[in-house]
């Protein structure tokens, strides 16, 4: 078990859709266990004290405001653990702004949590596959179809994430208006 915090992004329902379509078809890793979302810290498996983390969170999180997104191209992205190509819908407007928002996460008790190895690029995640030829061909094919997705991240969620691929949200926390 571990805990994961993200963000469902509010979206228009014809985008939700395109998402979940385009997911169901290319993301044979994620589809089935969770909805589209931002992670903003994640899988945190060896921690002893699960309410600090969540009262810790809440803290950070006590003055943010909404943020506002919009994507309009893919990337991908070479999995650091695995050998798993992903394709990730990434922000342009609101980027900066969620990685803020990951950073402010990654201090306290969770700042020996944050891998700086890896570096952190606000996504959401919509396909996977070994095949990196693959991946960059459908890359490519949707940067050509001129993406733009817009949304707003309002809502924080604490999660656990069990072994089984059972993501279940313990706190939800409700971000500032602007």
């Amino acid at each position: 078990m571990a805990l994961i915090v993200i963000a469902y992004p509010k979206l228009i329902n014809s985008d939700f859709e395109w998402i979940q379509k385009y997911r169901q078809k290319n993301d044979e890793l994620y589809y089935s266990v969770i909805k589209p979302h931002f992670t903003l810290v994640f899988p945190v498996f060896d921690y002893s004290d699960e309410k600090s983390i969540i009262n810790h969170i809440v803290k950070e999180l006590r003055n943010t405001k909404t943020i506002k997104f919009n994507v309009n191209h893919v990337e991908i992205n070479k999995d650091a653990f695995n050998e798993y190509w992903h394709t990730f819908l990434v922000p342009d407007i609101g980027s900066k702004n969620i990685v803020n928002l990951h950073d402010k996460l990654y201090s306290g008790v969770l700042k020996k949590e944050l891998r700086t190895d890896i570096p952190f690029t606000p996504h959401i995640g919509i396909g996977n596959s070994k095949n990196m030829k693959l991946i960059k061909k459908e890359a490519s094919r949707l940067n050509s179809n001129q993406i733009n997705i817009t949304g707003l991240i309002d809502c924080v969620d604490i999660c656990r994430y069990e072994d089984n691929d059972t993501i279940t949200t313990i706190k939800k926390i409700k971000l500032q208006k602007k």
